[in-house]
């Protein structure tokens, strides 16, 4: 089988392509200059690379759609349309309960806002958090808030225990963590923003359309609230910004050498079985890549 992988590979891994040899040639580019490219069996992505229709065409012979995400808005198209199969992460429970990347630097992201953004640096043990969005991440940064003694307080559509606005007026930071959908898109707003606390933190590792940026841009320069860590933005509205009040990283949060090592290898063996083709062992297991 041929594998296309335009994922963008993580930094300091020696074997991001070379794991997917298991199935046979890799190529690392959609360049129809190049033999064999066209006649592609598996196409590589993640959260990085948009697909869309006019790359599908290009290859006829596809079979599989890896992309170690749960979610697939980075596909521009919709995948029951076509005969290929979609190999996610989603759905898979009890393997992502280990993957903790996203939570973890969520609570980097805390650190930061409490230690540099803030003008009188505090602890966070005592402080409130809101997490918007109980599901498996979300749960992750309750469980690592409460073991460094903040007071946690969670929202989730599905199963209320606090009042949205509430949360958003008694939190020292809030935490997003939704899925990207209709229901989500600008559902942190301006109503929400302004009863945040003037000394408040607002974190997202989720997703950017998620936020109103207009409305938080606007609270940011007015010193409304205490500031701001974005992994992730929509449209761009804060690149040129130097605001003292706001930390912006480039979609990072989950680039973890060791996460992406299992993911990947977790991805080819969800393949194997959905595949016809002979079994194959795993790619390169974690001690292979790692001093």
């Amino acid at each position: 089988m041929i594998v296309l992988n335009l994922a963008k590979p993580t930094i300091n891994d020696p074997n991001f392509y070379k794991r997917w040899e298991v199935f046979g040639k890799v190529y690392k580019s959609l360049d129809l200059s190049k033999p064999d490219v066209e006649k592609a069996e598996i196409l590589v992505v993640d959260q990085y690379t948009e697909v869309d229709l006019q790359h599908i065409k290009l290859l006829p012979n596809l079979k599989f759609i890896a992309s170690a995400t749960t979610g697939h808005s980075h596909l521009k198209f919709n995948p029951d349309d076509h005969s290929f199969k979609l190999v996610t992460l989603r759905g898979d429970t009890y393997f992502l309960e280990k993957i903790t990347s996203v939570a973890e630097y969520t609570t980097l992201l805390m650190l930061r806002c409490a230690r540099e953004l803030s003008p009188n640096p505090f602890k966070l043990s005592g402080k409130r958090i809101g997490v918007i969005g109980n599901g498996r991440i979300g749960s992750q940064v309750a469980t690592i808030c409460e073991a460094m003694r903040m007071k946690v307080s969670t929202y989730d559509k599905a199963n209320n225990t606090y009042d949205l606005m509430n949360i958003f007026s008694e939190s020292d930071f809030i935490s997003i963590h939704l899925e990207e959908n209709e229901e989500t898109k600008n559902m942190i707003g301006w109503s929400l923003i302004k009863s945040m606390k003037k000394t408040a933190y607002l974190i997202n590792t989720a997703r950017g359309s998620i936020i109103n940026e207009v409305a938080l841009m606007d609270a940011l320069s007015k010193g409304k609230i205490g500031g701001a860590a974005l992994d992730v933005v929509e449209r761009k509205v804060f690149i040129n910004e130097h605001l003292p009040n706001l930390i912006l990283t480039d979609h990072v949060a989950g680039r973890c050498l060791e996460d992406r090592i299992e993911t990947d290898n977790h991805i080819i063996q969800k393949i194997n079985l959905l595949s016809s083709c002979e079994k194959v062992k795993v790619g390169y297991q974690l001690d292979d890549s790692l001093p």
